[in-house]
């Protein structure tokens, strides 16, 4: 099942897809090319807002698809903002999961293909495809060895830039560490202590002054008599008991604060020396808070970054030696891979060269001769495709050689071979530059290749449709000033009226009705005698 939404000339579309042969016919323009790229978005082809029908704000292709005994449903979802979106059963995926799911159940081969039939990778994903070659590991080691190489690359690319860091750094953590500071509130210290060594003689006197009111013991009406006085008397009333507790705990604090303050005065004495080296020692602090900081603190934390990135670009040399061991190592597992791949390639290239010729004699080229040329490249990717298409002839690079009538039956070849193992197999208009007997037997080898299997052909031949299991018309009609695309099975006459305008072009006449009929039972001749 197949159903599309709001995709180019599609408002909505719904296809119960049969299996065997099903061929997509219809007039050019019709909307064939849109069904197709319903398929290619379930597949996780790359979804663009252009695709979306005009006038409206998203789009929407789902999918049903068997699996052996089990059924898939995809869908992808894309809107105008640009986001698409992919499910499988329901479940957001990526779109590269979707197209992972869709790799041993949906094969698509479209009419670019016979473009891109003569680059070397189609080709050895082709031949890979044949020989159900798993290239993943060799993909993965051939990136590690990138991404390693690269970053070697970089070492030794970066290495002046850093030597000139490492010469940074060390000067940096000399010029911090003569100065640094153990106790990082250091500088209020230095600046407290200045404060009073250039002030000692107005400290004195302030001092001296505290501690005399404090402590002075002359005359009756000193503070101290006065406050024993008052002690006496009211600890004798129960009253006051609170009171006299608070002054009691007075008395306590002012003979604390007497000490200190006698203890100061003690070590107080003028020091020109100790405040000239604190003022050094502050400017010193200073120029590495404007140059580190703008705190002390932030000046410890530059200083153990740097520590940190010092070691790290000194440990250069075992960071390069790790990345070449680790090199070492992924080559040598890649040496092994690439050579189970080359030979797997090698051991599949004459049976596909062999399955090819035969489909090539079958679509009326009965002299072809096509040849797998593997070279013995290190990695083993190289891969040319040589063909020559009359006897005598040496084979040679297929671009070159190939007409666009030979290129096509090769690529359909090609593609018959590759393709064994899909449940679902699309050819969107593949048959281009052939016709007559030759597209009978096109048409007779997708027939038999249907036979296991569902296989979906987009064509404009009648002789390819005359031999689908089933055939379905792909229609524009134009209605609310929009196109609009629908697409129907059709059987019995309406199957012979659709054959015949495809023969004549134009409505059938009496004449192409027969010559319609005619070309069904020549099919069903040709199936019958396979």
């Amino acid at each position: 099942m197949l159903r599309v939404m709001n995709l180019g000339v599609i408002e909505e579309v719904e296809i119960d897809l049969p299996g065997g042969l099903i061929a997509l016919t219809g007039e050019t323009g019709a909307g064939k090319t849109m069904i197709v790229s319903a398929i290619e978005l379930l597949l996780g082809s790359k979804a663009t807002p252009e695709m979306i029908r005009e006038g409206e704000e998203s789009a929407e292709v789902t999918g049903l698809f068997t699996d052996g005994d089990s059924e898939v449903v995809l869908r992808r979802e894309i809107s105008r903002s640009g986001r698409s979106k992919a499910y499988i059963d329901g479940k957001l995926v990526s779109a590269a999961e979707i197209s992972e799911v869709c790799q041993t159940m949906v094969e698509l081969f479209s009419q670019n293909l016979s473009t891109s039939l003569s680059k070397a990778q189609t080709q050895l994903d082709l031949i890979d495809s044949f020989a159900m070659v798993d290239t993943r590991e060799l993909k993965g080691l051939l990136t590690s060895q990138k991404e390693i190489k690269g970053r070697l690359d970089e070492l030794v690319r970066t290495e002046s830039l850093r030597l000139q860091r490492l010469d940074m750094l060390r000067f940096q953590l000399e010029e911090i560490g003569r100065i640094l500071p153990v106790d990082p509130d250091e500088d209020r210290g230095v600046e407290a202590e200045i404060a009073i060594l250039s002030r000692v003689d107005e400290v004195k006197r302030a001092a001296s002054l505290g501690l005399e009111a404090i402590s002075s013991d002359r005359g009756a009406g000193s503070g101290r008599d006065l406050i024993a006085g008052s002690l006496h008397w009211l600890s004798s009333e129960g009253a006051f008991s609170k009171v006299v507790e608070r002054i009691r705990s007075v008395v306590v604090e002012l003979d604390d604060i007497a000490s200190e303050l006698g203890d100061f005065l003690l070590g107080l004495d003028e020091d020109p020396e100790r405040l000239d080296a604190l003022r050094r020692r502050l400017v010193l602090i200073n120029e590495l808070k404007r140059k580190y900081g703008p705190s002390l603190a932030d000046v410890v934390s530059h200083y153990e970054g740097t520590v940190a990135e010092l070691a790290e670009l000194e440990n250069f040399d075992a960071s390069r030696d790790s990345l070449l061991d680790r090199l070492s190592a992924i080559e040598e597992s890649l040496a092994k891979e690439q050579s189970s791949v080359r030979s797997a390639r090698s051991d599949s290239a004459a049976a596909v060269s062999q399955k090819v010729e035969e489909y090539l004699q079958e679509l009326r080229l009965p002299n072809a001769r096509f040849r797998v040329d593997l070279s013995s490249a290190p990695d083993g990717s190289p891969v040319s495709f040589m063909f020559s298409a009359n006897p005598g002839m040496v084979p040679q690079l297929l671009a070159r050689v190939a007409s666009g009538g030979e290129m096509s039956r090769v690529m359909l070849s090609v593609c018959l071979v590759a393709a064994r193992l899909a449940a679902t197999m699309v050819f969107d208009e593949i048959d281009a530059g052939i016709g007559g007997e030759t597209a009978l037997h096109v048409g007779r080898a997708l027939s038999r290749l249907s036979k296991d299997r569902q296989v979906i052909v987009v064509t404009h031949l009648p002789q390819v449709a005359a031999f689908a299991d089933s055939q379905f018309v792909v229609e524009k009609e134009i209605g609310s000033g929009r196109a609009e695309t629908s697409v129907r099975p059709i059987v019995a006459s309406a199957r012979v009226s659709e054959i015949a305008r495809m023969l004549s072009g134009q409505a059938a006449s009496e004449a192409a009705m027969r010559h319609a009929a005619e070309l069904l039972d020549l099919a069903r001749e040709m199936m019958h005698s396979t």
